[in-house]
C-alpha cells in the first residue's frame, strides 16, 4: 500500500491538468486573494513602520540631548528605552497573541 511521494505527486498534478477548466476559478482565487493580503500587509507595515521610526527619533533625540546636558548617560538612557517601547507593548502583545493562535489554529 506504499507509494513513493514523486508518484503521488505526478497523479496528482495530471489530474490537475486534465480538469484545468474546473481548477482555473479556484486559482485566480487564490491569486486575488494573496495579492490583496500582501497589499494590505504592505499599507500595514509601512503605516506601523512610519509610525515606530518617528517615535524612535523624536525619543532618541530626546535621550542624547538629555546625555548632552551632563545627566548620567546610563540611567537616562535606560529610562529613555523605557519610554520608547511603552507605547509598543500593547500592539507586540496583541501581535504575539496573533501569532498564537494562528498557530494552533495551523497545528
Amino acid at each position: 500500500m506504499s507509494e513513493e511521494l514523486g508518484m503521488v505527486i505526478g497523479r496528482g498534478f495530471d489530474t490537475w491538468k486534465r480538469n484545468i477548466g474546473i481548477a482555473f476559478p479556484f486559482v485566480l482565487d487564490m491569486l486575488f486573494s494573496g495579492i490583496f493580503f500582501l497589499l494590505v500587509a504592505g499599507v500595514v507595515a509601512l503605516v506601523i513602520g512610519i509610525d515606530v521610526f518617528l517615535s524612535f527619533t523624536e525619543g532618541a533625540g530626546a535621550v542624547f540631548g538629555s546625555m548632552e546636558a551632563g545627566e548620567n548617560p546610563q540611567i537616562v538612557e535606560i529610562f529613555g528605552l523605557v519610554e520608547l517601547i511603552r507605547p509598543y507593548i500593547g500592539l507586540l502583545l496583541v501581535a504575539f497573541f496573533i501569532v498564537v493562535v494562528g498557530w494552533i489554529i495551523i497545528r
